[in-house]
């Protein structure tokens, strides 16, 4: 990866210091969350919908730590199916053809309901409805389903659960815990030699059929002071208290998420590490539902209603948003703290009409100086231009001039511009590509005569049916659409550029969902070093953040 031009960046007015490696990779990215609001189902909003690609009776799914490899359990098949995720913490980018291996585990039990791994990958555990027992394997590899191997190590917990379904250990290996559907409890053991499931003894149980009498999987907070369980009776997620970590007989019920809308039959259950994201699998759809637990987001629905573009002010001290639905189309918001969300508030009249040039606004690109922006309008399918007297303030624009696009594209969507203003891109719904021009005066669009063209729709590497956000890295080697209209489309893709600024050079990188509820993505924003995303969202009328 190339490093960015700390000339640039100075301009900018960001730092001159590298971005990390991570920056400016769309696979790095996730869903920057609350922090206090972490391990709050009350904050989980819907994220994605998995493939039905885990089996027809999915009933357990655990992640490596990083994300990186997901492994599911199959009740009807017996087996165990390690994937790749080609994103981490992405299920939705998770297909059939990622599965790197399937571990049977019939010659011990032939209908398992539930795994866990141990926290660094060296061992696995699975509990058997019809045996009433778990089971210990070794893997000679960390995390290679393919070096697994039964060791001969059972515990029977048929003496307290005749229908284990869920199961789950402390951090240290030193105790056990087993739920089931007959006693409708959870069940504690203490293991006095740590991850051997046969020095295992029975402690206490805790029962918990006042919230659910099928509870189907156990999950716990790293730190053992908060504990969930999947119940399939009332389709939720119950949250239960402990004021002695890890000891359930100080556990009292804290709260509900109903999660019938998404899953009839819930079975597992999986939380990211830091308590941002979590997964819930199911066996009525077959597939695995995830959560986004607090996304910072800032609503913008009282100034528009239908969200098309999103830009920042370079040191990320004010915002501006564009849309079609609104007492005006333009409009910004000062940040008291740079790029964060949660401090931008919105003073009534700074906003700007772009009505008079085009009533169907839906893009627009800032000059670093603040001295100018642009606007795309599909109404019309130009390129209007913009000038501000006091720099990054839209109460004192004014209209310029226009530049159609028509010949090229009759639904431009979105601008941007070459970072010496001497070419401009445009990108649109009813080409389905980027359009490149070139500009003989920088910043100029009288001067721009059309350059070359690059399809990035149907049957192409990354296949953006409805491109509408354009953006480039700022040194011009890697360039980003966003596209939307379903969830398919809900999508960010990723090129290449071998020749800076030159689409023609383009190849296609990576591409990552970012849907999140009900996504209309529409544009996208990149803070200058990188490390920061944002996404406007059309249905919601919100902008995401998403960081490295």
């Amino acid at each position: 990866m190339k490093p960015l031009d700390k000339a640039l960046l100075a301009a900018a007015g960001n730092v001159t210091a590298a971005p990390p490696s991570d920056a400016w990779n769309l696979i790095k990215y996730q869903p920057a969350i609350v922090s206090s609001s972490a391990w709050d189902i009350s904050e989980a909003v819907y994220g994605n919908e998995s493939a039905k690609i885990f089996g027809l009776t999915p009933r357990g799914v655990i992640f490596k730590p990083d994300g990186t490899k997901m492994y599911t359990l199959d009740a009807y098949t017996g087996q165990i199916r390690e994937f790749t995720a080609p994103q981490p913490w992405n299920t939705y980018g998770i297909s059939g053809s990622d599965t790197t291996y399937t571990y049977s585990v019939t010659s011990q039990e032939g209908a398992p309901s539930a795994m866990y791994f141990k926290p660094d990958g060296t061992k696995l555990y699975v509990a058997g409805y019809s045996s009433d027992a778990v089971y210990e394997y070794a893997l000679s590899t960390a995390w290679d389903l393919s070096t697994a191997s039964y060791n001969n190590k059972t515990k029977s917990v048929s003496n307290e659960e005749t229908n284990p379904t869920g199961l789950f250990f402390k951090s240290d290996g030193t105790k056990m815990y087993v739920c089931g559907t007959t006693g409708d409890d959870i069940n504690e053991y203490d293991l006095t030699t740590a991850w051997d499931i046969t020095t295992a003894s029975y402690s206490q149980n805790f029962s918990v059929s006042a919230q659910d009498t099928l509870p189907r999987e156990i999950y716990f907070k790293s730190d053992g002071l908060t504990m969930w369980i999947v119940g399939d009776t009332g389709n939720t997620i119950e949250e239960y208290s402990l004021s002695t970590a890890w000891d359930i007989s100080t556990a009292s019920y804290a709260q509900t998420l109903s999660i019938g809308g998404y899953e009839g039959n819930p079975s597992a259950l999986a939380f990211k590490p830091d308590g941002s994201m979590m997964f819930l699998m199911g066996y009525a759809g077959d597939d695995i539902t995830e959560f986004i637990i607090a996304p910072i987001t800032i609503n913008v629905n009282s100034q528009q209603q239908v969200v098309e573009d999103v830009f920042f002010k370079t040191d990320g001290t004010r915002m501006f948003i564009i849309g079609a639905t609104g007492p005006d189309w333009m409009h910004q918001y000062d940040l008291s703290t740079a790029w964060d969300l949660t401090t931008a508030t919105y003073t009534s009249g700074n906003s700007f009409s772009t009505s008079t040039q085009d009533a169907n606004p839906t893009g627009m690109y800032w000059k670093s100086d603040g001295t100018k922006f642009w606007t795309t309008g599909a109404g019309n399918d130009r390129v209007y231009e913009y000038g501000c007297s006091t720099a990054w303030d839209i109460t004192t624009a004014s209209y310029s001039q226009y530049l159609s696009v028509a010949s090229q594209e009759t639904g431009p969507q979105d601008v941007h511009f070459k970072s010496d203003g001497t070419k401009m891109y445009i990108t649109g719904i009813q080409g389905d590509g980027v359009d490149e021009y070139d500009l003989s005066t920088a910043w100029d669009i009288s001067t721009a005569t059309h350059n070359q063209y690059l399809f990035v729709g149907n049957g192409t590497a990354g296949n953006i049916l409805n491109p509408s956000g354009l953006f480039f890295k700022p040194d011009g080697t890697k360039m980003y659409i966003s596209g939307y209209g379903n969830i398919v489309n809900e999508k960010l893709v990723e090129f290449e550029l071998s020749t800076a600024w030159d689409i023609s050079t383009a190849s296609y990188s990576h591409q990552r969902n970012v849907r999140v509820s009900t996504d209309d993505t529409k544009s996208i924003y990149f803070k200058p070093d990188g490390t920061s995303l944002f996404i406007a969202d059309a249905s919601r009328n919100q902008i995401v953040r998403y960081d490295v």
